[in-house]
Parts: C-alpha cells; structure tokens; sequence
C-alpha cells in the first residue's frame, strides 16, 4: 500500500510549479556560464539507469529491489535529452532525472527557474554548496512526519539533475535525520554527475 502511495506521489510533486525567490550560492572557483559543456548524450540514455550507484543511500535506504523504471525525456533533441530513473530501495523510492542541455547557459536559466520559483508554501529550500555548480535541496510539505519527501536540483555544466527521495519509517523524522538523508543525496548526485559521459 505504501509503495502504491508513494509511486503517485512521485509523480504528482513531479508535476507541481511553484514560486520564492531564493540567495544565489556561493560560486565556484571555475564556473561554466556558456558554451556547449562537459556533458554528453549517450547513444543509449536509458543505459543510464543501469549505470547509476546507489550506495552513496545503502546506509540509509538499503539496497535496489527490482529494475528501476526508466523513461526517455526532451521532445527537442536539438536543445535538451534526457531520462528518469525511478528505482525502489529497501527504505523508499527515488527517481533521478538527468538533462543534457546543449548549452551551458541553457542549464544555468533552468536551474535559476525552477529554483526561484519554489513556492513557499511547497517547502522548506536550502542551498546545498559543493554538489555540481550549483545545488538545492526542499523537503516538500506533501510528505509527512514519518514519510517525508525530499527534492534536490543540481546543475553541473550542462547537465542538470533532479532528483526526489520518499522514505518512510514507523516514526517521526527528525531534523538530523532529514539533514543526513539530504548529505546522502548529495553524495548520490555526486556519484551521478561522475559517471556521465563526457563529450
């Protein structure tokens, strides 16, 4: 029953807009702001899922049960190409979406978008320095006190990745707890960025 919830809450966050503005991170020594980027779309996207690593969560999420569900995104090859991993742990359920945008600045402006229009009714927001160029994280309020969910973007050149966690335990989260689970995405994404083929 709670995999079934937390399979249509995934998806229904995942096509929520939003809306506050938030402090811009601190930059990195070297950023990207344009030209084409690091990144490249492999010939076979949905191989990704198959590539991901997911024991930067084991500590917290246990390990993968099943195949993830795997979905091509970007209807304009010509500007973005993507997929979404959605992959059942032990402890939740999290997708991963990765986007190769074919322009650095393109990436750049979706990230500012979606991070400056977080509605403040959606969550908390927090700046995650040091994961990609740039990263946040939001616990959405959908979820609840034993089964949060939690969101983090991250732009890297031009990849841009979005990534959402629902966990579920028989009691309350607390904020430690959350904040570890947030450390253990950011690692995760980490992971992610590292194994992306580069052009």
């Amino acid at each position: 029953m709670w995999r079934s919830w937390a399979w249509s809450v995934l998806f229904l966050v995942a096509s929520c807009s939003s809306t506050v503005t938030a402090t811009p991170i601190p930059s990195t020594p070297i950023v990207e702001t344009a030209g084409p980027g690091i990144y490249r779309v492999p010939d076979d996207r949905p191989m990704l899922c198959d590539t991901i690593s997911y024991a930067a969560l084991k500590d917290l999420q246990g390990e993968p049960n099943g195949k993830p569900e795997i979905t091509k995104t970007g209807s304009d090859p010509a500007t973005v190409s993507g997929v979404r991993c959605a992959q059942q742990l032990d402890g939740g359920l999290i997708s991963t979406h990765i986007s190769f945008w074919t322009k650095v600045e393109t990436a750049r402006s979706q990230y500012d978008h979606h991070r400056d229009d977080v509605d403040k009714e959606e969550g908390k927001m927090t700046e995650r320095p040091g994961i990609g160029t740039q990263a946040y994280a939001l616990e959405h309020k959908l979820g609840g006190p034993t089964s949060p969910i939690l969101q983090m973007q991250v732009q890297d050149s031009n990849a841009f990745l979005k990534l959402r966690l629902i966990t579920d335990k028989p009691t309350e989260y607390t904020p430690d707890e959350i904040n570890a689970l947030f450390d253990a995405m950011g690692a995760f994404a980490k992971d992610v960025l590292a194994e992306l083929p580069k052009a």
